[in-house]
């Protein structure tokens, strides 16, 4: 953490005079003071956490290469680089067949797609999952019941 308890009394006391001027407008001087203590411990808790944001932040850098000195002494030969061989002759071919490929399939095609397309396309009809024409008055009164949860 960044500096001492010190810092913490401060930024205590500051937190009750802030609260006890603002209360000493409304209220009697004496809830002012206890709302203002009760701000102190509130503040002096705080306070460790700024503290260990701010020594976070303002860490040396040379704790850090000593961290990570010690971490990488720990965990030494426990990790495998993998490389990959260079494939872009392999890669080449492959898109240069494709190319030859589709360049067949297009002078295979017809020259009017748009209407063999169309003639191709059917429209979805669903079957209906529940048909009420056929069904009895006595079916339909118990489905609504077990809906309803009569």
């Amino acid at each position: 953490m960044y500096g001492s308890w010190r810092w913490n009394i401060c930024f205590g006391l500051v937190g009750l005079v802030f609260v006890f001027l603002l209360g000493l407008a409304n209220n009697p001087w004496s809830t002012a003071l206890v709302r203002g203590v009760y701000s102190f411990i509130l503040f002096f808790i705080l306070a460790y956490g700024v503290r260990f944001i701010i020594g976070s932040l303002i860490a040396t850098d040379e704790t850090k290469t000593e961290v990570n000195e010690e971490v990488k002494e720990d965990v030494a030969g426990s990790n495998i680089d993998y490389v990959t061989p260079d494939g872009d002759e392999d890669l080449n071919s492959i898109l240069r067949e494709q190319m030859a490929q589709g360049k067949a399939v297009k002078e295979e095609e017809p020259i009017n797609t748009q209407d063999t397309k169309a003639a191709q396309f059917q429209p979805l009809t669903p079957k209906k999952l529940v048909s009420t024409d056929k069904m009895q008055a006595e079916d339909l009164t118990r489905a609504v019941r077990h809906l309803t949860g009569e």
